[in-house]
């Protein structure tokens, strides 16, 4: 928390639920010529630190952390002429209470929101988003929807097109840029990474299934990430026999894991669903190539050929 923060007196006030690294770039350059205020419910969760995030910089941004219901109501109070921006719609509770209060004195409201899946929990997530249709859209000024795939779930829940744009996480550009190999590559075989969780929903299964179409071909896929579909995914690579191509190397901290990023010739992100997917950002402001689900809302970022490619979600 920053000492000497006000009260009052924001051109922009956002409410999210941590300080979040796919947030910071975007804060940071805002701030830089705009009073901004974020609050949050907590400065960052353990399943980000286990995943290797950290506390970012977000510049001259203004940050309270973890507010009671009275200091949200005053922030709210104090600010009747900023713009306020709520990160989705009745998913953390301090953000709901600020968000109801906001619309009730008819202040400038945003949301930022990714889109749902279309599995069965997806489902009843848009119907329940058709719900807040009809329960909020009037009080919404507009809604920032993750790529492609947030503006065609948001028009489908029949929010007016009119209030809708299509939006993005950021990520921070790197110190340095390009493949600069070391002793630990091998620079006679193709560099694929994979930075994700071991889970059915991030289709590293079907990564696999389709590296072993490759034959002979020299190549070494590396994955960082961890989770319940690990030791399958290990047993999946062994009956593939690409077990010696293949280096499963658990969470790695966020640096460590950018600077293989930068060492690689090519990212894939395979996933069944993705609301967005920051690694595909990472990965091209490193200069490599990717190739993405279609169901990767980041996926909109690959539409032109020298970027990379996208695929049929669950096609291996």
């Amino acid at each position: 928390k920053r000492p000497g923060v006000t009260m009052s007196g924001y051109k922009y006030i956002f409410w999210q639920n941590i300080l979040s690294i796919h947030q910071a770039a975007f804060l940071r350059s805002l701030s830089e010529n705009n009073q901004v205020l974020l609050v949050v419910e907590q400065a960052i969760s353990q399943n980000r630190l286990n995943d290797g995030w950290f506390i970012p910089d977000m510049g001259n941004t203004h940050i309270e952390i973890a507010p009671d219901k009275q200091k949200i109501l005053s922030v709210i109070e104090m600010n009747k002429e900023s713009i306020h921006v709520f990160s989705g719609i009745n998913v953390y509770k301090n953000i709901q209470v600020a968000f109801e209060f906001a619309i009730k004195r008819r202040i400038k409201s945003v949301v930022i929101s990714e889109s749902g899946n279309n599995d069965f929990l997806g489902s009843l997530r848009k119907i329940r988003t058709i719900i807040y249709r009809y329960q909020y859209s009037r009080h919404i000024d507009c809604i920032l929807a993750m790529g492609n795939l947030g503006v065609k779930w948001y028009t489908s829940a029949l929010f007016r097109k009119r209030k809708i744009f299509p939006f993005l996480y950021t990520t921070e550009v790197p110190v340095s840029r390009g493949n600069n190999f070391n002793s630990a590559y091998e620079i006679d075989k193709y560099q694929i990474i994979v930075i994700a969780q071991c889970i059915r929903r991030k289709g590293i299964d079907l990564l696999l299934r389709a590296l072993k179409r490759l034959g002979d071909k020299r190549w070494q896929l590396k994955i960082i990430g961890d989770g319940i579909e690990r030791n399958n995914l290990k047993n999946l690579s062994t009956k593939l026999k690409l077990q010696d191509q293949i280096d499963f190397l658990g969470s790695l901290s966020n640096e460590k894991a950018m600077e293989l990023l930068g060492k690689s010739d090519l990212l894939v992100l395979p996933s069944r669903f993705d609301g967005w997917g920051a690694v595909v950002n990472e990965a091209l402001l490193r200069g490599i190539k990717v190739i993405a689900s279609a169901n990767c809302g980041a996926s909109c970022l690959l539409n032109e050929n020298w970027r990379g490619s996208v695929f049929l979600s669950g096609n291996s």
